[in-house]
């Protein structure tokens, strides 16, 4: 559970909009909870309406992953390496996932396909679900330069930056904190 004095910064806009979520009959909520919790308080919101958004589409979301700690991000990483590098490349480095700011997930289309990490990218696009993540101030890991990854959202519009993530991190450890529950900016 995150501190109830935990400072945010999400815009109380989006915490209305999110509201959906706790009051919607959305499915999988049950299989969502543990993952949710883990991630960034500011973060949270954000992901709950992409939800509601999506299931307004008639888009069932199935998450897969959300926080990771370094330990963790490090086992993915050496399970790719290992596997014949196959698939998209969990980061090496500092992640969005390390801060409880990204998550990964598999939808269910309307007609019942499912996307995937093989799914082509204009299949995405195609799907509304780029359209829906980007709207409401997510980044997409099929925009990724290097590295397809378009089951990966972020939240790299926080104001934790790609070059300002180890300083992110540092300050967690300085305060004694777990990334996924420090407070941004």
């Amino acid at each position: 559970p995150v501190d109830p004095n935990f400072p945010h910064t999400t815009p109380e806009e989006v915490v209305e909009q999110a509201a959906c979520y706790d009051t919607e009959n959305i499915p999988n909520k049950s299989q969502q909870t543990t993952i949710l919790d883990s991630l960034h308080p500011d973060f949270q919101p954000y992901v709950k309406l992409f939800i509601c958004k999506c299931w307004e589409q008639g888009i069932s979301i199935q998450l897969n992953s959300g926080y990771r700690d370094q330990s963790h991000q490090m086992q993915l990483y050496n399970a790719w390496v290992a596997g014949g590098e196959v698939g998209p490349a969990p980061s090496s480095g500092l992640s969005y996932h390390n801060f409880g700011m990204a998550f990964d997930f598999n939808p269910t289309l309307a007609n019942g396909t499912v996307l995937t990490s093989r799914t082509s990218k204009n299949a995405w696009l195609d799907s509304g679900i780029v359209n829906i993540g980007k709207n409401i101030g997510l980044y997409w890991g099929g925009d990724f330069s290097t590295n397809y990854d378009p089951i990966h959202w972020d939240f790299r519009s926080a104001g934790v930056g790609y070059d300002q993530r180890q300083a992110f991190a540092d300050s967690a450890l300085a305060a004694g904190n777990a990334p996924n529950r420090h407070p941004i900016g």
